[in-house]
């Protein structure tokens, strides 16, 4: 494939697209990134992706630096996974994204690319923030209720126990890891721990992610 077979398919996707050179500078930008982050065409062709996007990692650190795109395309073998990452539209308003990308050699002049395809994931990570928060407020709820009577919350119902499996899985929500992570770390597909999440749910009574938790936690199971 040649450079331009690669913008004229990438200008096709749903989702917004850019690509970035070896010393870190945008050299396509789509019509769906114009929409997506505010910048036109013109104001982030040949910019530095880093300064157009202050883009920040989920730590903090800033990313798709110059630095990042030198390293990446002169690995061996390729390969970037995808993560999230914090960016800046035009009007100030700072978004998160899930950012896939896909490194791209030129089969004429060999120039090297990678090309990002990127996702608003700004609500889900607000849901995830939110269920952290109320996960927090639960555990000093519960830590100051049980220091003043002495007791805990009383005896919960019996209940089918849950495996080493799902204690496990539960204690991974529990430390705020998110779905994605606990997947790869437990080496299994997302659809298998749903399934999981499921049958965690059938055996607690319960009915999402954060009730289980919260009935775990009552029952000491974390």
């Amino acid at each position: 494939m040649l450079e331009h077979q690669l913008y004229a398919f990438l200008g096709k996707t749903a989702d917004a697209a850019f690509c970035v050179n070896e010393v870190g500078r945008v050299c396509f930008w789509s019509a769906c990134a114009e929409r997506s982050f505010g910048w036109s065409q013109k104001k982030a062709l040949h910019n530095s992706c880093c300064a157009l996007l202050q883009s920040r990692d989920t730590l903090g650190a800033p990313t798709l630096t110059r630095a990042f795109y030198a390293r990446e395309l002169s690995r061996e073998p390729w390969g970037i996974p995808n993560f999230d990452l914090e960016v800046m539209t035009s009007c100030g308003r700072r978004m998160w994204i899930d950012l896939s990308s896909l490194l791209f050699e030129d089969s004429q002049t060999h120039q090297r690319l990678v090309a990002h395809l990127a996702r608003d994931i700004t609500k889900i990570k607000k849901q995830e923030e939110l269920v952290n928060n109320m996960l927090l407020v639960f555990k000093q709820v519960k830590t100051v209720t049980s220091h003043a009577n002495g007791t805990d919350f009383g005896r919960p119902a019996p209940i089918a126990p849950l495996s080493d499996k799902e204690r496990r899985i539960l204690q991974l929500f529990w430390r705020g890891n998110e779905a994605v992570q606990i997947a790869h770390d437990e080496k299994i597909s997302l659809q298998t721990l749903r399934n999981h999440l499921h049958h965690i749910n059938e055996k607690l009574g319960t009915h999402n992610r954060l009730q289980a938790i919260v009935h775990a936690m009552h029952r000491n199971l974390l």
